[in-house]
């Protein structure tokens, strides 16, 4: 401990220099003060027991040495971490350490191997002793500093150990659900993990079957998985949603939410004109009844079935109004009795959808609101991101087409975002479509629910 404390003592002093400005004092003291930490640091890494965390302690200053010699501290950051490792997989030392280096490490900018460290704690930990609340309190604090990564393990072994002690359905339920309120993509929130929020939700349906879940509960958990794109599994979730939970008061924009992923999201025309005549059917009072209708016209419209199309267009055009669902019904009937085509860039985003092209597509894109539920008259704002699969690079060189219910934003700018509001309450459907110089790249939508403001 004394070498320790003395290689400490040197790299205070020229750490002290340093703020001092004593420049002439640290030259002529420097090489002797690094010298000396280094031979102390060499005697403490022959130590052959470390209870105290003395050889941890010191690979850290070696580190913190090197970056002041400007030496790239690589090599030495490689030896933390495994001794660090080594140092949590022996019983009589005090792993708390660890996670105070990992700290130590995030603090001076090393994030990687910070995390790395992290984990090296949390894997020890959640194999411990350890009484739930303390690794509940341990996630929580990891959370809060934007550790979300490293206090999902701790989370998953919280609920691990409420479920091993046998805690109660109750209290494992509350718990569970407030953990998924954390991490899951509500529409209003983003949420820390939508993948994380996942499991809990499978966890807990696998031990206590989804008769646990409320109605609201398995909403959520059908957003949650619609969100991160895990369509098929979305339209499950929402499908029980349906069937297990008959009293559940808007069924009507469960089918409409569904017939849009069939449609737009997935290519399955025929299950959407299902869903959309469901809704047309059977729910003529529902907010979503003339978005279906229109949605039915739009399809058929596309696949050259013109006169089904003006049908559903005039159960629109006959209601008249001023709604945006109004304004695009009677655009659509121009179209067709004035021989066009469809509306270009809606055009190309059908044909990127619903087209059917062989080739392999070598691009993912992705259509999201910021926030995906937003109250009547405020800023909506729609962004695209883009990933090619061959290189990994992020992708900006596009012409970017929108279309469908754009709000107030009716010719929005060739760029990659959309800023708009709503006047209307209900579900809004925006899609957009990439073109490059080679022709029509991709599409997609985005799905928004405006709610009444506040």
């Amino acid at each position: 401990m004394l070498y320790y404390y003395k290689a400490l003592t040197r790299f205070g002093q020229i750490q002290s220099m340093e703020e001092k400005k004593e420049w002439e004092q640290l030259f002529d003291n420097k090489e002797n003060y690094y010298r000396d930490i280094d031979e102390a640091l060499e005697k403490i890494e022959k130590m052959k027991t470390d209870e105290m965390g003395i050889v941890l302690k010191a690979k850290l200053l070696k580190v913190r040495t090197a970056r002041k010699k400007d030496e790239d501290p690589y090599r030495l950051l490689e030896a933390l971490v495994a001794y660090a490792q080594e140092f949590a997989g022996t019983p009589a030392n005090d792993t708390v350490l660890v996670k105070e280096i990992a700290g130590e490490l995030f603090r001076e900018g090393e994030a990687n191997y910070a995390k790395r460290l992290y984990n090296v704690y949390v894997a020890h930990v959640t194999q411990s002793e350890i009484v739930p609340a303390e690794l509940k309190a341990m996630a929580e604090d990891l959370l809060a500093n934007g550790n979300a990564d490293i206090a999902i393990p701790l989370f998953a072994a919280y609920v691990d150990k409420l479920i091993d002690t046998h805690q109660g359905k109750e209290f494992i339920m509350q718990e569970a659900l407030a953990i998924i309120g954390r991490f899951a993509d509500t529409g209003w929130q983003r949420g820390a993990d939508p993948f994380f929020a996942e499991e809990i939700f499978a966890k807990i349906e696998t031990i206590y079957t989804s008769d646990a879940f409320t109605g609201e509960t398995q909403y959520l958990r059908a957003y949650n998985l619609e969100q991160i794109g895990e369509f098929d599994k979305a339209i499950m979730e929402y499908s029980k949603l349906i069937h297990e939970f008959p009293d559940y008061r808007d069924k009507d924009r469960i089918y409409f939410r569904i017939g849009v992923i069939n449609a737009y999201m997935l290519a399955r025309t025929e299950e959407a004109k299902t869903l959309f005549s469901k809704v047309a059917n059977e729910y003529k009072e529902s907010q979503d009844y003339y978005n279906s209708v229109y949605h039915l016209g739009l399809i058929h419209q596309w696949e050259k079935n013109n006169e089904a199309a003006l049908q559903y267009y005039s159960l629109i055009n006959d209601a008249g109004g001023s709604s945006e669902i109004f304004r695009l019904a009677q655009e659509r009937t121009a179209e067709i009795k004035e021989n066009k085509d469809i509306e270009y860039n809606l055009r190309m985003f059908l044909a990127a959808v619903l087209g059917k092209s062989e080739e392999v597509v070598s691009l993912q894109l992705n259509l999201f609101a910021d926030r995906a539920k937003e109250y009547a008259e405020k800023a909506v704002v729609f962004r695209v991101n883009t990933y090619l699969f061959n290189s990994g690079c992020l992708q900006q060189a596009y012409t970017y087409l929108w279309s469908g219910q754009t709000g107030l934003n009716q010719t929005p700018l060739n760029q990659e975002t959309l800023e708009t509001r709503y006047q209307e309450t209900g579900t809004k459907v925006v899609f957009v479509a990439l073109v490059d110089p080679t022709g029509l790249v991709s599409g997609a939508s985005e799905i928004v629910d405006i709610h009444n403001a506040q």
